[in-house]
């Protein structure tokens, strides 16, 4: 055989392969998407959480997920309630509104939460209760519609 045809075939043997492993790979990027069918919920990301008040970042917020993205925005409110609160709204925090907006297309929306950090003591946490205004067809069942949040005095960490 002809060295010339030799490194003929080797070429088209490459080029086949390249083309089979070009069209697995084309066809391995397709994603297949779940999606969620089902009602509409509104709900905190968590029914409890801790969050750090520190001299440079005295501001959180806390998240409130959807089950369903919309195509436009959906308001909701939020109540503090003070019978559960060891947390005083004025004196260890302040919320920045009471109303929060779920953009259309997202899936999430935050209250912003401003921590007073004179007020608080690092040996003992500071809590109170969030609880979503909003119609009661859109609380998930056995989930709820309320948070609670630790307020934790914290120091920054310098590493030396």
């Amino acid at each position: 055989m002809n060295p010339s045809n030799i490194f003929y075939h080797i070429l088209n043997s490459i080029k086949v392969i390249a083309i089979a492993v070009a069209a697995v790979a084309a066809s391995a990027c397709s994603e297949k998407y779940i999606t969620y069918h089902d009602n509409e919920y509104v709900m905190f990301a968590d029914t409890a959480k801790v969050y750090a008040v520190r001299e440079d970042m005295q501001s959180f917020d806390v998240p409130i997920v959807s089950t369903v993205a919309c195509d436009y925005d959906r308001s909701f409110a939020v109540e503090i309630l003070d019978p559960v609160s060891s947390a005083v709204e004025g004196r260890d925090f302040r919320l920045e509104s009471n109303n929060f907006t779920i953009p259309a297309g997202e899936l999430v929306g935050y209250v912003t939460v401003k921590g007073n950090l004179d007020n608080l003591d690092p040996e003992n946490d500071r809590a109170f209760t969030l609880k979503l205004v909003m119609p009661e067809d859109l609380v998930m069942p056995l989930y709820g519609d309320e948070t609670i949040v630790r307020l934790k005095k914290t120091c920054k960490f310098v590493r030396e």
